[in-house]
């Protein structure tokens, strides 16, 4: 008994406590684990007793050897209070003083009052204080026994329920998650194909108009030397049919050479065109089937938002109940909005990776932090991009400054 004494005294003894009030506190101390009633066993090892408590007590144990799991460990604790051992006396000592300090208000009180309180302490969430309060109750008649494991008992069930509730919760949310990811990955691939699309009628589009306005320039010289070889063959009036006199080889072959070129230069007008709307309805379908919106697509010169069309706008700072119209102003000219509220307390790192995405950063002066604005300047120069400082947050400035 003696080397047991001082093994717990080096286990669980507190720094500092002295040897002779360690002795009197031991007398003092009246919980036995063999001693509590069969049905507050399981709820007192399970709710008294953390895994690392568990596990620091049966280290030192032959039981503790065997244990693999948590639910063997719990069946070696419960199965040792059935009478006094090694390991329940490890347990009474280990709980006494876990607990010693706060049964105070219980220790003295009627058995009216100690259910009320205890019931207090229960609604409130002291779930291992309760249990070792009822455990260690001596005298406690069976009906409250009864009423007090009867609560714990649903108590656990509810726990379980909710548990269970939780892990299936998760397993949906786990589930659509997967599905989201992979709807994810499809978007960025039709994102992909769109992308090259937009470019490969661009591209085409470029090469029409460069085509175009090259026959229209052949065709207008053409034209000009015709015009000229008119006035040089003129004849004057009365000597015969000036019509007639027009037909030679040469004005003839000049005319045949601007109708094919006219013909030539409608045929390809016409193609554009055509490529232009076939373009636009796979846009259109692409877009619809990526969820983007139509706006995303840039028509070029041709576009009333040439400007600003696909551009990334960052705001930052300005007013932050301003920042949907902000956005609302920046998509209808074609734009793409992103907004940071200037608050640089957590770091730089968000506002600079915003900036590295930004085509056009806008930072209103007056509704800003001081560090922020510096900030703005700083990356402005390490990112090389368009910076607007606006003395003003209002709608009129954003909207001044997006039309230079």
């Amino acid at each position: 008994m003696v080397s047991l004494n001082n093994r717990l005294k080096a286990d669980f003894l507190p720094e500092g406590l002295a040897a002779a009030e360690f002795a009197e506190r031991e007398k003092e101390d009246s919980f036995q684990a063999w001693e509590v009633d069969p049905m507050f066993r399981c709820p007192l090892v399970g709710a008294c007793l953390t895994l690392a408590e568990q596990k620091r007590l049966l280290k030192k144990t032959v039981a503790g050897q065997r244990a693999r799991s948590d639910f063997e460990m719990h069946e070696i604790f419960v199965a040792a209070c059935d009478s006094e051992n090694d390991l329940s006396r490890r347990l009474s000592f280990l709980l006494s003083n876990k607990y010693r300090l706060r049964i105070g208000d219980f220790v003295d009180c009627e058995e009216a009052d100690f259910l009320e309180k205890w019931k207090e302490l229960f609604r409130c969430g002291e779930l291992g204080l309760a249990v070792y309060l009822a455990a260690s109750r001596k005298g406690l008649p069976l009906a409250a026994k009864k009423e007090i494991f009867g609560l714990l008992h649903m108590s656990m069930h509810g726990q379980g329920a909710s548990s269970a509730k939780l892990r299936s919760d998760l397993a949906r949310v786990s589930e659509r998650s997967g599905k989201l990811e992979k709807r994810c990955a499809e978007l960025v691939n039709v994102n992909r194909e769109l992308k090259k699309a937009v470019r490969r009628v661009g591209e085409a589009w470029n090469s029409a108009r460069i085509e175009a306005a090259r026959l229209r320039r052949e065709s207008n010289s053409l034209s000009e030397e015709l015009s000229r070889l008119k006035q040089g063959s003129a004849v004057p009036e009365g000597c015969g049919d000036s019509d007639a006199s027009l037909d030679s080889p040469e004005i003839s072959r000049l005319r045949r050479e601007i109708e094919r070129l006219k013909s030539r230069n409608s045929r390809l007008e016409d193609r554009l065109e055509q490529a232009s709307r076939q373009s636009g309805q796979e846009c259109r379908t692409r877009l619809h089937e990526s969820s983007q919106p139509l706006e995303t697509v840039c028509l070029g010169e041709e576009c009333p938002a040439f400007d600003l069309c696909r551009k990334r706008v960052l705001v930052v700072g300005g007013m932050t109940g301003m920042a949907g119209h902000y956005r609302k102003s920046v998509e209808e000219r074609g734009g793409r909005f992103e907004y940071h509220d200037g608050n640089l307390k957590n770091g730089a790192k968000t506002l600079e990776n915003s900036f590295r995405r930004a085509d056009l950063v806008l930072c209103p002066v007056d509704f800003n932090s001081h560090a922020a604005c510096i900030a703005v300047k700083r990356l402005a120069k390490k990112h090389n991009k368009t910076v607007r400082m606006l003395s003003g947050s209002s709608l009129t400035a954003i909207n001044r400054s997006l039309q230079l």
